[in-house]
């Protein structure tokens, strides 16, 4: 399964979460009962500090969220970062990267 670029929007300040399908090749949602997923978000592929998000799978979907204490604190250049989502199968002991993008960060005027 190739990886997809999905940009995401996150705003500041507030709680977030968004959902990704995973779909298998006939366009049902994949059977996701034994895998786990992990994401974090870098300002540049090389940046030796990330930020991790929480997932959760469930069948055919990989939640990524924040909460909106750890939106407040988001601060990036240009107010953009990367992300990515591996995806790990504990049956098969393999780990794909199910997604990646740009993260962008809309900045909070209300604190």
């Amino acid at each position: 399964m190739p990886t997809k670029v999905e940009n995401i929007i996150i705003d500041q300040g507030s709680d977030f979460s968004y959902s990704f399908k995973i779909l298998d090749n006939n366009g049902d949602p994949e059977d996701l009962s034994n895998h786990t997923a992990n994401a974090v978000i870098k300002w540049y592929y090389t940046h030796s500090n990330n930020i991790p998000l929480t997932c959760n799978v469930s069948n055919g979907l990989i939640m990524i969220s924040l909460t909106s204490n750890q939106t407040s604190n988001l601060s990036f250049y240009n107010n953009r970062a990367l992300y990515d989502i591996k995806l790990h199968d504990s049956n098969a002991n393999t780990s794909i990267r199910i997604r990646e993008g740009v993260c962008f960060i809309n900045k909070s005027v209300t604190t």
